[in-house]
């Protein structure tokens, strides 16, 4: 028995081609269009991506005010803007080891390697992506490099999956910051009450409070001290200013008004002396030296003096001093501290580092108010449910 073959034309066959490719090419002309209105109108520069500085300190020494285009990279998408990826699509993340890799770089200890699959709505894998960090890079902190091998591995997989590579380079959001040094004059605190200020503006007895904490982590000490150094380093200052004797019976610089000098270092740099906390004067004459010494003592006296001025005015009973200068310093609440410390203690992944702190500080939360205790009991939550998600992984 013969079986009957159907012929097509050629010309049927590259019609038919033709059509599904115009087909393919519109949908994939829309696909570029949405992507394209989503990055315009949901994703902020700076936040969910931006550029790197990527020139090595040899070819340019400022880093924070280059202006030179060669000198950064194309859009590099951050971990917050892949996150936003992921939520667009109901996509849901899975991590696991990545054997081959480490197979591959010699299976040293401290390199962590993850795959990072992208599952969809419907439980099908989309998309994987690979990342890898050495602890070694990160100063042996072997959580952070748990955390940026996921986020690379992570980031792979979002541009992989959404062809994203027109919009945006490969991640170098941390492959960056390995070379670049702690600033505390540009760079910004993530936690805590002064979230989102740079470290040399937060107040000096914050700062002496978090040195001091047993919960602080080794990383942000070596951040709180130097924003410490960076406060207390004496500037270049002349200590050949001819001194003059002022009505006030203290020798210091000629012509100097502490209500129009300004200080010249520190987290106070610009501001007239006169505005100064009076803490952060009778620290400077404690522990600094020259010109700016006498500047402070000339400063405290002055405000000793206006003070007296209005104690002896005033008609009403007060704290004048606070009336004057309403923006003293002062140290942190319970709050603060209960913050600070879960803070540290999340940053840690330690399933029984979080446990002890919160039996440890149970009854200080509780003393709290009730929606305090709301907020800190959904932050010790999340966070030792990351932490468990960590153990549970294993990592070689």
């Amino acid at each position: 028995m013969e079986t009957a073959i159907e012929v097509r034309q050629p010309s049927a066959i590259v019609i038919s081609e033709l059509k599904q490719m115009e087909d393919m090419i519109a949908l994939e002309t829309g696909k570029r269009k949405l992507l394209t209105e989503f990055i315009a109108n949901h994703m902020k520069d700076g936040v969910d991506y931006g550029k790197i500085h990527v020139a090595s300190k040899e070819k340019c020494s400022n880093p924070y005010d280059c202006k030179v285009p060669g000198h950064w990279s194309k859009d590099t998408l951050f971990k917050s803007g892949a996150e936003k990826f992921v939520s667009l699509f109901k996509i849901t993340v899975q991590f696991s080891r990545d054997e081959d890799t480490f197979d591959m770089a010699g299976r040293p200890v401290g390199l962590f390697c993850y795959i990072c699959t992208l599952i969809s709505p419907k439980g099908e894998a989309i998309a994987y992506g690979r990342g890898s960090c050495d602890a070694a890079s990160k100063k042996g902190d072997m959580n952070t490099a748990i955390k940026i091998a996921q986020k690379r591995a992570q980031v792979d997989a979002v541009l992989r999956f959404g062809a994203l590579s027109d919009f945006f380079t490969q991640d170098l959001e941390d492959s960056n910051n390995e070379e670049k040094e702690f600033n505390p004059h540009t760079d910004i605190i993530h936690f805590g009450k002064h979230k989102g200020k740079k470290w040399i503006e937060l107040p000096d007895d914050y700062l002496k409070w978090m040195q001091s904490s047993e919960g602080t982590q080794p990383d942000t000490l070596e951040m709180v001290k130097k924003t410490l150094d960076a406060i207390s380093k004496p500037a270049q200052e002349s200590t050949q200013a001819q001194s003059v004797q002022t009505e006030n019976g203290i020798n210091i610089g000629k012509e100097f008004d502490p209500q129009n000098e300004c200080i010249k270092i520190g987290k106070y740099a610009g501001t007239v002396w006169a505005d100064i906390p009076q803490d952060y004067l009778n620290w400077y004459v404690k522990n600094m030296k020259g010109e700016g010494k006498t500047f402070a003592e000339a400063t405290l006296k002055w405000l000793s003096q206006r003070q007296d001025i209005a104690k002896g005015s005033s008609q009403h009973k007060g704290d004048v001093v606070s009336e004057m200068f309403p923006n003293q310093e002062r140290k942190p609440d319970m709050v603060e501290v209960i913050e600070h410390e879960l803070n540290e203690v999340a940053r840690t992944l330690d399933v029984t580092k979080i446990i002890e702190w919160g039996n440890r500080r149970r009854k200080d939360i509780n003393s709290l108010s009730k929606e305090a205790v709301v907020s800190f009991k959904k932050s010790f939550e999340a966070a030792l449910k990351q932490a468990k998600a960590v153990a549970q992984k294993g990592v070689k």
